[in-house]
């Protein structure tokens, strides 16, 4: 596996840092805005807290928006520009086996997504952790929201390198999956809900940063209630399963790739 982490090393400081500077971490401190927005509301803070704001205000905000958008920003840049620019293809000459590239890809966009994500965690927390009474709380659920959304680098990635690899249009793909089945479909209700991972993203958010299941406008929650919401066993299995079957359609993808 030493030449997958040195291609994901490689991808990392090439495009990765590049990419997760400024715009990404920008968008991912939205968050602590909101947040900071919130703790000047007498009527949030009564209702819900410094726990309450950050848990179903904020954890929801880095999910549904934060997320997807640091893929796009991120790894849909990371994935395709080597491929359309023809830097790929020099890997793809090498005696180096295509998904060993495509685990290179993996690791280098994950790498470089976690620092805007990780901003966008610990954001509002940073904010809200002087109206919170007590520190040891708040820091269960940023380390709950942090490996949510930790959690979520890894389908959201595999999906995108897995849309670079095998659509010639992967910017309209991106956006039709990231958006609008990743985080639309899997955040309302409806038929799309149960077949995306941001369903099960957010069962672990309201398990990991106690959320309530429910649907009560500002006062406690912007979770749409979830009428069956899987375990924290499924959820991981859901994850994980996803994960490696878009890696697999992505190294598919890699295989029909043309080196020329």
């Amino acid at each position: 596996m030493t030449e997958v982490r040195a291609l994901g090393a490689f991808l990392f400081r090439r495009k990765g840092l590049r990419a997760a500077v400024i715009p990404p971490i920008a968008v991912a401190l939205l968050p602590a805005l909101v947040a900071w927005f919130a703790s000047g509301s007498e009527e949030l803070m009564d209702n819900l807290g410094a726990l309450g704001i950050y848990g179903a205000l904020a954890g929801p905000m880095v999910l549904s928006a934060v997320l997807p958008f640091i893929t796009l920003m991120v790894m849909l840049p990371l994935a395709v520009e080597p491929l359309e620019k023809g830097t790929a293809a020099y890997l793809l000459t090498r005696p180096l086996p295509r998904w060993k590239v495509v685990l290179g890809f993996f690791l280098g966009g994950t790498s470089a997504m976690a620092i805007p994500l990780l901003a966008g965690v610990l954001g509002p927390a940073l904010v809200l952790l002087p109206a919170s009474p007590e520190a040891g709380p708040m820091a269960s659920r940023i380390l709950g929201l942090g490996g949510v959304v930790l959690l979520g680098t890894l389908p959201y990635a595999s999906l995108t390198l897995m849309v670079a690899t095998v659509f010639r249009k992967p910017l309209l793909w991106a956006l039709a999956l990231v958006i609008a089945w990743g985080s639309v479909a899997g955040s309302i209700t409806g038929p799309l809900r149960a077949t995306s991972p941001h369903r099960y993203l957010h069962s672990l958010l309201r398990e990991w940063c106690d959320v309530p299941n429910t649907w009560e406008g500002l006062g406690k929650s912007f979770s749409i209630p979830d009428l069956n919401p899987p375990g924290v066993a499924l959820c991981l299995v859901v994850l994980l399963g996803s994960t490696a079957l878009f890696l697999f359609l992505a190294w598919k993808g890699m295989q029909r790739r043309d080196i020329l």
